[in-house]
């Protein structure tokens, strides 16, 4: 029986608990978790390994996805301290920072919509995957 391994950073977009669940429907096995690190091990033998791979990449693909669309997110408070500062000393400019201010929140609600439905697709994804892989696994 051929085995492989795997080590897979924990990182901000999934708790540690919701990253191994989400592995685990592509057949990989905990080995170990050690702070940041998640060890796995899986059968390459499998059947249905070639469909757990194929998802897997399409699984780590919307992963890289939803980071590359956090990344653009922009975290802007209203500080009435400042826009009054701003308002007093130059009318002009405080226009443009609420006008600023609203295009980030509206871009940032794009981006966060766009999040929740490639995390939609992840559990898509896991959810064929786990199909495939319990229903051959109770032959």
């Amino acid at each position: 029986m051929s085995r492989e391994s795997k080590i897979i950073n924990v990182h901000s977009n999934f708790d540690t608990q919701t990253e191994i669940k989400h592995y685990e429907s592509f057949g990989w096995e905990l080995l170990a978790i050690n702070h940041t690190q998640i060890s796995m091990t899986r059968e390459t033998q499998n059947p249905v390994y070639p469909d757990l791979v194929k998802y897997e990449y399409e699984y780590e693909s919307l992963c890289n996805k939803i980071n590359e669309l956090r990344k653009q997110i922009k975290y802007k408070s209203f500080s009435f301290k400042k826009f009054m500062q701003l308002f007093i000393l130059l009318i002009f400019p405080s226009v443009l920072y609420v006008l600023d201010l609203d295009k980030t929140k509206k871009r940032n609600k794009e981006l966060n919509e766009e999040i929740a439905a490639a995390m939609k697709e992840i559990d898509d994804v896991c959810n064929k995957s786990k199909a495939i892989f319990f229903a051959k696994q109770a032959q």
